[in-house]
């Protein structure tokens, strides 16, 4: 009615800081499954031989197909020196994990038709880790010692490096583009082609999880990933 729509006109909503909005969660909510293009979990889908060396990692979302592997027969390149990484069943904090060993043990994906509408756009990456090379020692490996990479066949690639300045389970979370359309996936290894392979070129640590998800998430829905994640794998900072 007209004798209050003055009052409408002057109402603003107030607005609802990220922190509000988290504060009223009762619980650590667990990850969308909208967007999500692969969830690594070393609580399931890693299979493993008698001697719980990696045979392969089979990821949730709609990359799923990516599966990696630690066998170069009939999909991967033959990588000199490639050695299996371990899986182990408490890496500590109660947690699962894949452990690397940093000199030669990857999983890669075999080649695979890229997904439409990647290239270029953003991957949003989170990692629960643990990483064994200290600090001082990070330099003989420099950048290419990473958790996880996408990988084009052209040798354009990106991805999420470890933090070398500790060595405890943390959680890590990065924006990232996709600089060419994605045709493998990586974890563990900074590349991905016989090539350019080198004995310094690889994570050495333990992965409990890995979340990636297409585009750049709002800032809520970073947090309520972050928030899982430290509460599932009791993180402290």
């Amino acid at each position: 009615p007209d004798a209050i729509l003055s009052t409408v006109k002057r109402f603003t909503p107030k607005k609802v800081t990220t922190a509000q909005t988290l504060a009223s969660f009762k619980a650590p909510v667990a990850p969308q499954m909208e967007n999500l293009l692969a969830r690594f979990d070393a609580a399931k889908s890693v299979e493993k031989d008698e001697k719980n060396a990696v045979l392969s990692w089979k990821p949730q979302g709609s990359l799923a197909d990516w599966e990696v592997a630690s066998s170069t027969e009939g999909k991967l390149p033959a990588y000199a020196n490639r050695r299996p990484p371990m899986w182990v069943a408490d890496a500590g904090n109660g947690l699962p994990a894949v452990r690397f060993s940093g000199n030669g043990a990857s999983l890669m994906s075999r080649k695979l038709k890229p997904e439409a509408g990647l290239k270029e756009a953003a991957m949003t990456i989170f990692a629960v880790y643990a990483s064994s090379v200290p600090q001082e020692d990070m330099s003989q490996n420099g950048s290419n010692n990473s958790l996880f990479r996408v990988a084009s066949g052209s040798g354009i690639s990106n991805g999420l490096w470890p933090n070398p300045a500790k060595q405890t389970w943390q959680m890590q979370m990065a924006v990232q583009p996709f600089k060419d359309s994605p045709e493998y996936i990586v974890i563990g290894s900074g590349f991905w082609g016989a090539e350019h392979i080198a004995p310094t070129f690889f994570f050495s640590g333990d992965i409990a999880e890995l979340l990636v998800y297409r585009g750049d998430l709002p800032t809520v829905q970073k947090i309520q990933a972050e928030l899982y994640l430290n509460a599932k794998c009791k993180l402290r900072d």
